[in-house]
């Protein structure tokens, strides 16, 4: 990979870093860091080995922003190329719940049934810390079952750095998700 496409890639990164665990998070900085990635992805000095990883990560980034459509677009692109682990099927279904049915054969635990269930019959007593809850059940179960991990050998059998970052991603996803939800979208 060329020094300019690193570059850009660290500076998304670096504007992403504080989003992710952040409870007021920076959308100037998100959308910023969405448009980079959107950038870096077009290019065609970008290994096509590295393609599909920084697309997920530019879904995801956009989901943070709100923009589900084009959240769903990428994604849907590299889903047909992705090894679809339980973490990244939960990562799928929160930043494009339409494609629930397609990763959830992979997913382990509650947490795309309760996020299918959230955006189907959605109402105001709905409580987001549930889905939260859920969300990190479905990535314990799948540390515990993931047949991938156990085949790639990782430590622990633990989420890869890069799933581990879109999963804490995904928090701020989950709030625009709610959003969504609230004002009658159709996702």
């Amino acid at each position: 990979m060329d020094n300019l496409i690193e570059n850009k890639i660290a500076e998304a990164e670096g504007y992403l870093s504080f989003a992710q665990d952040s409870p007021n998070p920076d959308y100037d900085a998100i959308k910023e860091a969405a448009l980079i990635l959107d950038e870096v992805i077009q290019s065609p000095s970008l290994p096509p080995e590295n393609r599909n990883d920084l697309m997920l990560e530019c879904a995801v980034t956009w989901a943070m922003f709100g923009d589900f459509d084009k959240a769903e677009s990428l994604a849907e692109s590299v889903l047909s190329d992705m090894n679809v682990t339980p973490g990244l099927a939960a990562v799928i279904g929160t930043i494009a719940p339409s494609l629930i049915p397609e990763v959830i054969p992979y997913a382990t635990g509650d947490c795309l049934q309760y996020l299918t269930l959230l955006v189907c019959f959605f109402d105001q007593t709905t409580d987001i810390e549930h889905l939260r809850v859920a969300l990190n059940n479905c990535l314990i179960a799948g540390l515990e079952s993931n047949f991938y991990f156990k085949a790639i050998e990782t430590p622990n059998n633990s989420l890869s750095s890069f799933e581990n970052s879109l999963l804490r991603s995904c928090r701020v996803c989950l709030n625009h998700l709610m959003a969504y939800t609230r004002t009658g979208g159709m996702i």
